[in-house]
């Protein structure tokens, strides 16, 4: 748990943008300290003072998590309650297992982090999201990721900014997440629904193909789905390659794609036109 009082010069610290409306703050009329003088309207600087300060008692394989209000006023100056937006953000720096000498000395990277956000999303039920791109001002350029349902962002995941490090005195890569529960909520199943495991067995094909380097392999899944039909029921990322065997600019994707059916076991005739239309 951490302060909702925070000091304006976080907004510096985060590389929020000036013209950001969140720096539009609840100033506090009686503050203990300019450090605590208005209410926060970011999630983020708790975790990551947190983050420092573990870091400065040598404390150095770190996961923190808050559930906690972001206070958004609804016009300025404020004449009225501001808007409480219930906000949960996450941060994990350091080994991806504890020591020990049956275990290996790999660190975390941005896919525990993005990981965390998928298990969390699956116990909430909340399916049939999108992963792409994005930016977020207080994250790495380039490795960051939103998890969209339509046009709402349900989450924001990735490597925190070079220059938010310097800022919080943190000198080892830290991944970071953020996630607005209201829209979390709004998507969870409200009831559960359950169907009979598969009498029948499933095919998989292996397909690879060179693309631009640019070319995200979350657009490239969308059309493969949006191709090959209902029987198309699960597609996983298994190799990536950029090298001498690939010209420049260019990457080679390959995926398996899974094809199963609950009322009958498919034959080649059916899949190869699936195929073909990817």
């Amino acid at each position: 748990m951490t302060y909702s009082f925070e000091s304006p010069k976080v907004y510096d610290k985060l590389l929020l943008p000036q013209d950001s409306p969140l720096r539009k703050a609840v100033v506090i009329s009686n503050p203990l300290g300019e450090d605590f003088s208005i209410m926060r309207t970011v999630s983020l600087n708790g975790m990551l003072t947190s983050l420092s300060t573990n870091f400065n008692r040598r404390n150095k394989n770190v996961r923190l998590y808050e559930l906690g209000n972001i206070y958004l006023p609804k016009s300025m100056p404020v004449t009225e309650l501001p808007d409480e937006v219930v906000k949960i953000a996450g941060t994990i720096t350091g080994r991806r297992n504890a020591q020990g000498w049956n275990q290996t000395n790999d660190m975390v990277d941005f896919y525990d982090a993005k990981g965390i956000i998928e298990e969390l999303l699956a116990n909430l039920r909340v399916t049939r999201y999108t992963v792409e791109a994005g930016t977020h001002y207080a994250m790495h350029p380039g490795k960051t990721a939103l998890f969209k349902k339509g046009r709402d962002v349900i989450a924001t995941v990735g490597e925190v900014h070079p220059a938010v490090l310097s800022a919080y005195g943190i000198t080892k890569p830290v991944y970071i997440f953020e996630l607005d529960a209201t829209t979390v909520m709004k998507y969870m199943a409200k009831d559960l629904k359950y169907k009979a495991l598969p009498k029948y067995p499933a095919t998989s094909r292996d397909l690879a193909m060179l693309v631009d380097v640019d070319v995200n392999a979350a657009d490239i899944e969308k059309a493969m789905t949006k191709a090959a039909g209902q029987n198309l029921t699960q597609i996983t990322l298994f190799d990536v390659y950029t090298g001498k065997q690939v010209e420049e600019g260019k990457k080679s994707l390959a995926f398996s794609l899974t094809f199963q059916s609950n009322d009958k076991t498919l034959t080649d005739a059916e899949i190869d036109p699936a195929i073909e239309k990817i």
